[in-house]
């Protein structure tokens, strides 16, 4: 809703977010590795590329237990 500034968007919740592939909003990254793999050329979507391999492996591992 505009209130919750979303404007039409309905932002999903990340509960499972490691099980709900594929991801983005067109379905064309496959799994959490290849969206925050830097050599991914799929344009947009750029945050989370710039992290070092460990804190990229944090957060993927992160991500799953939610």
């Amino acid at each position: 809703s505009p209130i919750r500034g979303t404007g039409r968007w309905r932002v999903p919740s990340l509960r499972g977010v490691g099980g709900n592939a594929p991801y983005l909003h067109d379905g064309s990254v496959g799994s959490l590795e290849q969206l925050f793999d830097p050599a991914r050329e799929q344009p947009g979507h750029r945050f989370g590329l710039e992290l070092d391999a460990q804190a990229r492996a944090d957060l993927l591992a992160f991500l799953q237990t939610i």
